[in-house]
């Protein structure tokens, strides 16, 4: 576990400890759920804290799968993280509302449905 403060609504831990220690590492997968996934606005987080560290976490990653259902498409929480970029995998339920999957698709993104 890295080290930091624990938020207590997400069970994420985030600050200036957890920061150093996630910038100092390469991971081959990250696996990363999000508050919000929207075309325009990217992947977004509901805590700015949260959303530091989220940005590290994507450029220690050789490969990234974003992980969320259905409800977390066309919403976009008020920290930015980044954009969606086409590299990533999306992983969701076959619930996708078929607007907003073709939204992402247009960006190069084609989401995955399970």
């Amino acid at each position: 576990m890295v080290g930091g403060s624990v938020n207590p609504g997400t069970t994420a831990t985030v600050g200036p400890p957890a920061e150093e220690f996630l910038s100092q590492i390469h991971v081959g997968k990250l696996f990363m759920s999000r508050g919000g996934l929207d075309a325009s606005g990217g992947l977004t987080a509901y805590d700015a804290q949260e959303a530091r560290a989220n940005r590290i976490m994507l450029y220690a990653a050789q490969r990234v799968f974003i992980v969320a259902d259905h409800s977390k498409f066309g919403k976009a929480a008020v920290n930015k993280i980044a954009p969606l970029d086409p590299s990533f995998t999306v992983i969701t339920d076959d619930k996708l509302d078929p607007r907003l999957g073709a939204e992402i698709r247009q960006i190069g993104v084609d989401p995955v449905l399970v």
